[in-house]
């Protein structure tokens, strides 16, 4: 007797036709990976295989030590929102969308996604050390700004809007060349930056053999300065009040938390402010690679600092893309609203500097003894 079940062909030609598909789909998913991206593709790619994953270490895992108190540094009278950021943020992105994705025919001008998914494997374990952090930032964010700048500075338009010059450096050191005369002379007095910090970002623009420095970032490691506390810390105040000549710690244990918090993230903040002080720079930023407090301190208002807190993995897609664009540009709002340099340099006049200052202390607490030092923070 026959027990061979007869061929069924129309069942192997429809498994054959799903195999070629698979096939077929995989091959072009390869293809896919391998070719360069777009504009908008890339900072998306950036953003899912680089940014959402990331993880923070337990506190009992990780590098010990604190963010220390900023005694003797420049300190900002009044903590404010900076109201307008997102909007700035989102012509950032429009602006330099512009130029490198039209509408029709994007270019294809950035790494594949193959690269970015290789890279990754260097941030699969969570964050501990300021190591971690520092990799993250240099080799996530900073090398992969270089391309946006780099196709910036090959349209002569995009050049002149941005005043990008010969190009953009990115170095742990603030005088990676010879800035210019009045910038040597005037630092000399003042006191000095210090150099080469592993844990802070010195963004220069280039032209032809001078380098003038535009905007810092500052690393704080996720285990150390917690998004939970700059939710809880990071507000409008009146900073000196509240922080530098207020001892009172809360006995309520929620209020001590808040006040705690308030603490550590303006200790954070003021570190970032001396520098920009010190520096003459109207923009900076804080990053903790979770994430992003962009800083402002107007020429016209040298004791307020404004501040922004961005999360990248909580934000809209749209901002989050002119997130990575702003990281990678912060200093565009400085070009925007510089005139040759001229706001950059009169901030870098220290004299002019506390003259302002004092002026504003005086006005703020008329009758307080304190009025004529030097505004300097000791929480």
């Amino acid at each position: 007797m026959n027990t061979n079940s007869p061929i069924d062909y129309k069942a192997l030609f429809l498994q054959e036709q799903e195999r070629r598909r698979q096939a077929e789909e995989e091959g072009r998913q390869e293809k896919e990976r391998n070719r360069k991206t777009t504009l908008v593709e890339f900072l998306c790619c950036c953003h899912s295989v680089l940014s959402r994953p990331l993880r923070v270490r337990t506190p009992s895992d990780s590098t010990t030590g604190e963010i220390p108190i900023p005694k003797g540094k420049y300190c900002p009278i009044r903590l404010e929102r900076w109201v307008d950021c997102a909007a700035r943020q989102r012509d950032i992105y429009n602006s330099v969308r512009h130029y490198l994705q039209p509408q029709e025919n994007a270019p294809r001008l950035f790494p594949p996604r193959i690269v970015l998914d290789g890279l990754s494997e260097h941030f699969k374990g969570p964050m501990g050390a300021e190591y971690d952090l520092q990799t993250y930032e240099r080799l996530a964010v900073e090398d992969h700004t270089r391309y946006i700048f780099l196709e910036l500075c090959k349209i002569p338009a995009a050049r002149e809007e941005f005043g990008l010059g010969d190009g953009v450096l990115f170095d742990s050191h603030p005088n990676i060349l010879n800035d210019t005369e009045i910038v040597e002379k005037d630092t000399k007095d003042a006191s000095t930056t210090p150099y080469g910090k592993p844990d802070q970002l010195f963004i220069h623009r280039v032209d032809d053999r001078t380098t003038t420095l535009l905007t810092t970032a500052e690393y704080k490691p996720p285990h150390k300065l917690p998004l939970e506390d700059i939710r809880r810390g990071l507000r409008d105040m009146d900073l000196w009040k509240e922080m530098v000549w207020s001892n009172k710690v809360p006995n309520d244990e929620a209020k001590s938390l808040v006040y705690n918090s308030q603490r550590l993230v303006c200790s954070a903040i003021v570190q970032e402010y001396h520098v920009m002080i010190q520096e003459g720079l109207e923009y900076s930023y804080l990053t903790t690679g979770i994430a992003l407090v962009l800083l402002r301190v107007p020429y016209d208002k040298l004791s307020t600092l404004y501040y922004y807190l961005c999360e990248p993995n909580q934000e809209t897609l749209e901002i989050t893309r002119g997130l990575w664009i702003h990281q990678a540009l912060s200093q565009i709002m400085q070009y925007q609203d510089e005139s040759e340099g001229s706001v950059k340099l009169k901030f870098r006049l220290h004299s002019d500097f506390l003259a302002k200052m004092s002026v504003t202390i005086k006005e703020t607490y008329p009758n307080d003894n304190m009025h004529n030092s030097v505004p300097s923070v000791v929480f």
